[in-house]
């Protein structure tokens, strides 16, 4: 028997015997099937037997075999079978140091503060987390007006934002004679600012003091150049004195600047020593010069001394020594300007009211 024949028998058996009826399954369908013929020339014959009346619908599996081959040692089934791969992509882990996914940065530490957030996120301004070396806060919000600036800098007077509760107002300058002062205030008479457009004077208490304001900073106290000789605050004259060739100084004391002669005649001395001296021309020198430490750079009784005019100018200070038609006035000690006796002074004439002596003249003064 050719071994293609035998194949066949075999093949036909084991159809046969998995067909027969399981125990207790009498009313299962059984088909018997049996094949023969000789599979090297592909004459088969098959012949079926169908019994029994089917109780269970069995899913139908279509099959095609290739009943032609040859007489082979090395026939064999072939089995194909497909693998399919599973590919997989692991999501990115923030804190690996790898920049991967959706991730901005990625430092691999967990420093909060530094160029990357936990998050793996390049810090900003407004992200709640404070950027070492780069902000001074961050709260995490927009408000200018909290403890931390939108710009994530502290809040502080001078920034331009009203820090609500701290500040009564914030104009971003140093200026404080506006309506916000520089310590953040607003602008009010007491504050010792004087409110442009607004108020007159404001020296901080208000009272109508001299040299002051009065009270609600729309006018001054008394004060030098209010057209009033204010003698017990030591005002001399205000504005212009009614003295010849004499004017006022700001600070109303007398400015003798213009004077061009000072009589020392005889007992009529300025200096405790008779006749016109080194003294009485370092006296003329600190009224003309209005310093205490003033005084003539030299003293020649030929040069600088000479004859009075009927000028104005110092006339004779002994107040003891009669004078015909004497107009002098006592303007009282000048201690201002180191004279601590009756200065006297003389609208004009010195000359006839005194007759021709000796006059300092031609000095040349010098404060050192």
């Amino acid at each position: 028997m050719s071994y293609a024949r035998s194949k066949s028998l075999l093949v036909a058996l084991f159809l046969t015997t998995a067909c027969e009826p399981r125990d207790g399954d009498d009313d299962g369908m059984v088909v018997l099937t049996t094949s023969t013929g000789d599979m090297s020339t592909g004459n088969m014959s098959t012949v079926s037997t169908v019994t029994g009346v089917p109780t269970t619908t069995m899913p139908s599996t279509s099959s095609t075999t290739d009943m032609t081959g040859t007489d082979s040692d090395s026939d064999s089934d072939s089995t194909t079978s497909q693998t399919t791969t599973s590919s997989t992509t692991s999501p990115s882990v923030c804190g690996d140091g790898i920049v991967e996914g959706d991730e901005e940065c990625d430092d691999g530490n967990l420093e909060d503060y530094d160029d990357c957030t936990n998050e793996c996120r390049s810090p900003v301004c407004g992200d709640g987390i404070i950027y070492k070396g780069v902000e001074e806060c961050d709260d995490g919000n927009d408000n200018d007006e909290d403890s931390c600036t939108s710009e994530c800098k502290d809040a502080e007077c001078g920034d331009g934002f009203q820090y609500l509760g701290f500040e009564e107002c914030d104009d971003g300058n140093e200026i404080n004679e506006d309506a916000c002062t520089d310590e953040c205030s607003t602008a009010m008479c007491g504050d010792g600012y004087v409110h442009d457009g607004v108020e007159t004077c404001d020296d901080g208490n208000n009272k109508g003091n001299y040299g002051g304001c009065a009270p609600g900073c729309k006018a001054f106290g008394p004060h030098c150049g209010d057209g009033t000789v204010q003698k017990s605050e030591g005002e001399r004259c205000d504005t212009n004195p009614p003295l010849a060739s004499v004017t006022c100084n700001d600070n109303c004391t007398y400015n003798f600047a213009n004077a061009t002669q000072l009589y020392c005649a005889f007992n009529c001395t300025w200096d405790p020593v008779p006749g016109c001296q080194k003294g009485d021309a370092d006296i003329f020198c600190k009224l003309k010069l209005g310093s205490p430490t003033a005084k003539a750079q030299s003293f020649n009784a030929n040069t600088n001394v000479g004859s009075s005019t009927n000028g104005s100018g110092f006339p004779c200070a002994n107040l003891g020594q009669a004078i015909p038609n004497d107009t002098r006035v006592n303007l009282g000690a000048l201690p201002e300007f180191g004279v601590n006796f009756p200065v006297l002074w003389q609208n004009k004439d010195i000359l006839s009211s005194h007759g021709n002596g000796d006059t300092i003249v031609n000095i040349t003064c010098v404060d050192n």
